[in-house]
């Protein structure tokens, strides 16, 4: 059970990891991030220390991901 919870919590790491690594990357973010520092403003964002709501982040990502999108529960057999 131990080396199962290690995996996922790994995969977990792993997860955080891309996303912050994405959210980092995005062009609007470095553009957001190059003009609050010229503005002398980068300062003042690290007093707000927010956490992502993953449940909609998760929510919203895999519904713009088709691949990953939940199949339609049936509504019974025919």
């Amino acid at each position: 059970m131990a080396s199962s919870h290690n995996s996922q919590k790994k995969l977990i790491e792993v997860l955080w990891q891309k996303i912050n690594t994405a959210i980092l990357g995005s062009p609007e973010v470095q553009t957001a991030m190059t003009d609050l520092k010229n503005a002398s403003q980068l300062d003042a964002v690290k007093e707000f220390n927010l956490m992502l709501d993953i449940e909609k982040l998760i929510e919203e990502t895999l519904e713009q991901n088709p691949e990953t999108k939940p199949e339609p529960k049936s509504g019974g057999s025919r």
